[in-house]
């Protein structure tokens, strides 16, 4: 295959090796790195659904040395803190996914689990709140809003809500 594409184009077979080793150089850390992400990723995700809360932290802290711009990492963990009932770092990790995705919804949502985990539910109810205005038509962010309202005593409003995301995902079928 290389010989052929080496005689249409008229390039050197040692430049155009030589070129190969290269870019494969500069590729695979990239993809190793990429995929070791994903390791600790699953690795994080199974030590979480088992209830390993000390142990997902301790995958997603090297996670989070790995990729610090990666906003996904830090929700992850934020769920890992929560559920090890560490609500002070778990809300830092929330917070720092919304600085680096800020238009991201999901990341609101993120932080109102936490502030909701912790009985924060005035302050669970503003991200909840932005996350419906950055994605009206996100069952997820109305379900999300409900349920904090629901903790709140305020079940009209709960169900208001709950009746919006049914009609979105309604229309979305």
């Amino acid at each position: 295959m290389f010989k052929k594409m080496l005689q249409r184009t008229g390039v050197s077979s040692i430049v155009t090796l030589g070129a190969i080793v290269l870019v494969a150089g500069f590729a695979a850390p990239a993809q190793a790195a990429e995929q070791s992400i994903d390791d600790l990723f699953v690795a994080a995700s199974k030590a979480l659904n088992s209830g390993q809360n000390k142990e997902a932290i301790r995958v997603l802290s090297r996670a989070a040395q790995a990729a610090p711009n990666d906003p996904e990492v830090f929700v992850m963990r934020a769920r890992a803190y929560t559920s090890d009932g560490d609500y002070t770092r778990a809300l830092a990790d929330a917070t720092k996914a919304i600085e680096l995705k800020p238009e991201d919804p999901e990341m609101y949502l993120a932080r109102a689990r936490v502030l909701r985990a912790d009985d924060k539910f005035e302050k669970a109810l503003e991200d909840a709140q932005k996350a419906v205005e950055l994605a009206p038509n996100s069952s997820d962010a109305y379900l999300s809003r409900a349920d904090i309202y629901r903790d709140m005593g305020n079940d009209a409003a709960a169900k208001a809500d709950e009746d919006k995301a049914d009609a979105i995902d309604k229309a979305a079928r």
